[in-house]
């Protein structure tokens, strides 16, 4: 069972694809709380209705949560359709990369991959390409953190952003294919 935040309006499902549908500026998270690692393997195939504007959207797979702190690879579709992969650590980024040769334009999936793993330290890797092409062999970010409240076992999940500038308002942010599972 998924735990989440946000309005319960957000949320859809349809032909197997979760909709998140955020308004300007506002966070959805879903998480898989039955669900408790220190080793995921996350992949997802994402896509938006429409084009984000403003500072864009950012699309995220949780690779560990404990209590309110996360480890997450992430996706940054900008205003431009210059796409980035991100690490973050409790909402802050500490690693990115611009995906080269990728124009996003509304409809087009992308997959992103997270492994998250490890204890004292944890290694946090992400990629993220079009979901018409193979999978990079190497990891596009890839770091270690030793955040004490996070060398434990946590919950995997999804989440969603709408930057505050970004109009029209709500864009429903498409999530597919999710799986996740222990990194050997």
């Amino acid at each position: 069972a998924w735990t989440g935040s946000g309005s319960a309006t957000q949320y859809a499902v349809s032909g197997g694809t979760g909709n998140i549908a955020d308004a300007a500026g506002t966070t959805a998270t879903e998480l898989l709380k039955s669900v408790s690692t220190s080793r995921s393997d996350t992949t997802v195939t994402i896509t938006t209705d429409i084009a984000p504007t403003g500072g864009g959207v950012f699309i995220s797979a949780i690779g560990r949560q404990v209590g309110s702190v996360a480890y997450e690879g992430r996706a940054w579709i900008s205003a431009s359709g210059a796409v980035q992969v991100q690490l973050l650590q409790s909402g802050t980024t500490i690693q990115a990369a611009v995906v080269s040769g990728v124009a996003y334009s509304p409809g087009m999936q992308l997959n992103l991959r997270v492994q998250v793993f490890g204890t004292s330290p944890t290694t946090i890797q992400a990629k993220l390409w079009p979901a018409t092409q193979a999978q990079p062999a190497n990891w596009q970010v890839s770091t270690t953190d030793s955040t004490a409240a996070l060398q434990a076992a946590g919950n995997v999940g999804l989440k969603a952003y709408l930057s505050g500038t970004a109009s029209p308002s709500p864009v429903t942010m498409k999530f597919a294919d999710y799986g996740v599972v222990a990194v050997p």
